[in-house]
């Protein structure tokens, strides 16, 4: 499918990008985690005037910017960031660093010299058994963990771009190719395949890759004014075409090299192009941004649709040589014209929450009946391979369901079984919240919802959560995802529990009751420590860190008449805390 018009350019030898000296500041690299729970966004940057000092902020709407500062005597011609949980690892000149972010202001943990590649890319992957890392030693594909330990070599070429995928890599190539490899759930080592192929362009070998968490693999070719895209469900032989005006121009003489750049990032199924190398005028580059769709877990008819463009002006050059996006924002690098140390939120951050409500894949109502278990029949039309449905993966509700299984499955299935479940029952503290395709994992708030933080009625909207929770043990269902974003609030004021069963990567958290990081298993007293936890954080309390320690909770004053019963649900001994029955009754006595 093609949505744009191919312009045909004729081109010299690559050339490397140099910011303009009017401009202060220049965003080289963006980088979101989609998993965990600590959902910054982390920009680095530097002053033009000086390329060894450059800051890594950590961006969070509405709150208080992380910044660290990444220092360096050669300068940074790649940086590297990722996240694995409050772990923040940064790379660049073959030197790690490696943060803790659980704690304000964030701290370097250890920095140290590796022997990888000077100017090695980095990706990480999440997995259940523990987060993966991988780089370029020798210029060969690397293993690592979250503390840079090594832990495989393999003989994989390892080219200019990596990007991990749900247990696959793809590893760029060095003849048109992009090579992919499945990861072994237990031992991650990797195995070959396939691989795709991509028209010859001058650029190809130096151009970003880009796999999202549904394994579709994006590969941006800027010399030939478009974005390839290729997808598991047909094995990636076929792939899909957009065109994109990555040169705006037939006059351009030259291609920029676009080594180190990041202009394709995606956010579940939303994807977001930069095009720095558009001009306006003759030699300056203004850039942009473009936001595109992916129907691919869907049945519709047509496979991306545009959303959103962006174009860069006289205050900023090369836009878009980073860009990033998450839940209701882009953040769109290059240079730009600040005298502000650091980086501010409004000179990058762009809201486009409007843009992006309406595309949800279906209405997600949380909760769930053992007695509306059925069977359903094997076939149904997905991209998804050997889709099936058991009793395990339903979560039922009023008059439509979620499907617990990860990635998520069709509109056409999904409709199917919600026609299924048309009489089905649900608790009264149990919420419908509307889950989005671009991330489903994240809540996305009608205006009918809102965070428990703003509430004036914490102490009767704690008491209605932990009732919805006492429905649930009741039914033999434990939660064991609770945290403060599973509490929200209807426009009458009464409190809900969100997140039931939602399918996530488990990670350890404050959250985690201490008998779970022990290697128990989850129990309902589980969900009571979680819930004690929430509970004192959503009325401004603190909890201290991992390992957790009673002797490091500060009770919130609005809770000081609980402070015994959270005390008891909050030991250490899982078998002494109380049941939920027994706590939504001390609690309703004490309002």
């Amino acid at each position: 499918m093609i949505y744009l018009l191919l312009l045909s350019v004729s081109f010299a030898t690559l050339v490397n990008v140099t910011f303009n000296p009017s401009m202060n500041r220049v965003i080289i690299h963006t980088y979101i985690d989609e998993y965990g729970e600590y959902p910054y966004t982390f920009i680095t940057s530097h002053l033009i005037n000086d390329s060894n000092s450059y800051s890594l902020d950590g961006i969070l709407p509405f709150a208080e910017t992380i910044q660290l500062t990444l220092t360096t005597r050669e300068g940074i011609t790649r940086p590297n960031v990722v996240q694995s949980n409050t772990t923040v690892i940064a790379v660049h000149n073959k030197v790690f660093e490696i943060y803790d972010i659980s704690k304000q202001p964030a701290y370097l943990i250890t920095t140290r010299e590796q022997d990888f590649d000077k100017d090695s890319d980095m990706t990480l992957v999440h997995r259940k058994q523990g987060d993966i890392i991988f780089l370029c030693k020798k210029s060969l594909l690397n293993e690592y963990n979250i503390h840079l330990q090594h832990q495989l070599s393999t003989n994989i070429w390892c080219g200019k771009s990596i990007s991990g995928g749900n247990e696959m890599i793809a590893v760029k190539g060095n003849r048109s190719n992009v090579n992919l490899y499945e990861i072994d759930k237990i031992k991650g080592e990797l195995y070959y395949y396939g691989s795709v192929s991509y028209p010859y362009s001058e650029t190809f070998n130096y151009d970003p890759i880009r796999m999202n968490k549904f394994n579709v693999l994006y590969a941006p070719i800027t010399g030939l004014n478009r974005l390839q895209v290729n997808s598991p469900n047909d094995f990636y032989r076929n792939g899909e075409t957009i065109i994109i005006p990555f040169y705006n121009s037939i006059n351009n003489s030259v291609l920029y090299n676009p080594t180190g750049s990041q202009i394709i990032y995606t956010y579940g199924s939303l994807i977001i192009i930069g095009t720095p190398f558009i001009n306006k005028g003759t030699n300056y580059n203004s850039g942009g941004a473009i936001i595109y769709y992916d129907y691919y877990l869907t049945d519709q008819p047509i496979r991306f649709k545009k959303l959103w463009e962006y174009s860069g002006n006289s205050s900023s050059q090369f836009a878009g040589w980073s860009v990033g996006i998450r839940s209701g924002y882009v953040f769109i690098g290059g240079a730009i014209n600040t005298n502000e140390k650091g980086i501010i939120q409004k000179e990058i951050m762009i809201n486009i929450t409007e843009v992006l409500k309406d595309y949800s894949t279906i209405d997600i109502l949380i909760g769930q009946n053992e007695n509306d278990y059925i069977e359903l029949p094997v076939s149904f039309i997905s991209n998804e391979d050997n889709i099936y449905c058991s009793d395990d993966l339903l979560i039922t509700t009023e008059n439509e369901l979620a499907i617990n299984k990860y990635p998520p499955f069709s509109f056409m299935l999904s409709k199917e079984i919600i026609n299924r479940f048309e009489f089905s029952q649900n608790s009264n503290f149990l919420v419908p919240i509307k889950k989005c395709c671009i991330h489903p994992n994240l809540i996305i708030m009608t205006d009918h919802f809102h965070t428990i933080c703003s509430s004036d009625n914490i102490l009767n909207i704690l008491l209605d959560v932990a009732k919805g929770l006492d429905e649930l043990h009741k039914n033999n269902f434990i939660h064991q995802n609770i945290t403060l974003d599973s509490f929200v609030v209807d426009s009458f004021g009464n409190g809900k529990l969100s997140d039931y069963w939602i399918p996530t990567l488990l990670t350890t958290s404050i959250y985690t009751p201490p008998e779970v990081l022990n290697g128990l298993p989850f129990t309902k007293s589980g969900d009571v420590f979680s819930f004690a936890i929430a509970c004192i954080l959503s009325s401004g309390g603190s909890v201290g860190s991992i390992p957790f320690s009673i002797n490091n909770v500060s009770f919130p004053a609005l809770l000081e008449n609980w402070k015994d019963l959270l005390t008891q649900m909050l030991n250490p001994n899982y078998q002494l805390r109380p049941d939920i029955s027994s706590i939504v009754l001390s609690w309703s006595k004490k309002i």
